[in-house]
C-alpha cells in the first residue's frame, strides 16, 4: 500500500504532503478534533504544500484520499 508523509509534525506555518511515486493526485481533507472541516483540496505532486498560518493550535485529522485507497493521519499544529 503507498504510504504518504506529511511533515513537520507538529506544523507551524506550513505542512508538505510527499506523496509516493505511483500517485499523481489525492484530495486531502483536515478536521479538527471536533469534526470541523479546516481545508480541503486536490493536491498533486507539484502543489503539495497546506498553509497551516490560520489555523488555531491543537490537533487535526487529515484525510488523504484517491479513487483507491484512503490514509489518515494526525497532525498537531504548534
Amino acid at each position: 500500500m503507498p504510504e504518504f508523509d506529511v511533515y513537520p509534525n507538529p506544523a507551524d506555518l506550513e505542512l508538505n504532503v510527499q506523496f509516493p511515486t505511483s500517485i499523481q493526485k489525492a484530495n486531502v481533507a483536515v478536521y479538527s478534533v471536533l469534526g470541523t472541516l479546516v481545508f480541503q483540496a486536490e493536491l498533486d505532486q507539484w502543489n503539495s504544500k497546506i498553509n497551516t498560518s490560520e489555523w488555531s493550535a491543537g490537533v487535526f485529522i487529515m484525510n488523504i484520499s484517491t479513487a483507491d485507497f484512503s490514509q489518515t493521519k494526525r497532525i498537531i499544529k504548534q
